[in-house]
C-alpha cells in the first residue's frame, strides 16, 4: 500500500517552523474527514483553523495507488503513515521582462517573457506541487523534458535536427535551449 500524500498550503504570513512539526500534524489529523474520494481538496473552516491555531488555506489529499474517484478511508494508521508537505503560495503574480527593439535601448520596448515563481496562487490546482512518484504525471514529463534538453545541449546536438526552442525557468536559473 502506497502512502497518502497530503499537501498543506499555509497562509503566507504563517511559518511552519513556529512549532513542532509532529504537534501541527496531529492537530491537522483531528480535522480530517473520515473518508474522501481520491483526489480530494479540503478547505478548512474558520472554526477548524481556530482549533489548529493556524490559518491553513487548503489541504490536498491524494493516494497514488487508488484510481480517481475511488473512496479512501482516512484511518488513523493511514494518516500516521502519510507524507505531509507544507508550503506557501506566492501571490505577486507574473513578472514581465521587457526587451528593447533597438540596440541603444531608446526605442519602444516589448514584453519578451513572463515569469512566475512556483508555487503561485495563479496556478493553484494545475500543478500539484510535490508529488513526482508516477511516470505519467505532468511534473514527471516536464522534468524529463528539461533533463533531456540539457543533455542534448551538453552533447552538442544540432538544434536544426531536433527543434527545442524553449526557455525553461527552473529555480531562478535560465536554461535556453
Amino acid at each position: 500500500m502506497r502512502k497518502l500524500h497530503i499537501e498543506i498550503r499555509l497562509e503566507n504570513s504563517t511559518s511552519k517552523n513556529d512549532e513542532n512539526d509532529e504537534n501541527l500534524i496531529n492537530k491537522i489529523k483531528q480535522i480530517m474527514p473520515q473518508f474522501i474520494f481520491n483526489p480530494h481538496t479540503f478547505l478548512p473552516s474558520d472554526e477548524q483553523n481556530n482549533k489548529i491555531g493556524r490559518n491553513i488555506l487548503r489541504i490536498f489529499i491524494e493516494c497514488l495507488d487508488k484510481s480517481r474517484g475511488s473512496r479512501i478511508d482516512l484511518t488513523t494508521e493511514r494518516l500516521d503513515a502519510a507524507n505531509y508537505y507544507f508550503y506557501t503560495a506566492n501571490n505577486y503574480g507574473e513578472m514581465a521582462e521587457e526587451v528593447a527593439e533597438k540596440e541603444n535601448n531608446e526605442g519602444d520596448s516589448q514584453v519578451g517573457t513572463f515569469q512566475w515563481e512556483l508555487p503561485t496562487i495563479e496556478f493553484e490546482g494545475f500543478w500539484e506541487n510535490l508529488i513526482y512518484e508516477i511516470d505519467d504525471c505532468p511534473k514527471s514529463k516536464l522534468t524529463n523534458f528539461i533533463s533531456t534538453s540539457l543533455k542534448f545541449a551538453r552533447f552538442g546536438v544540432d538544434p536544426k535536427i531536433l527543434s527545442r526552442n524553449h526557455l525553461i525557468l527552473l529555480n531562478g536559473i535560465f536554461y535556453l535551449n
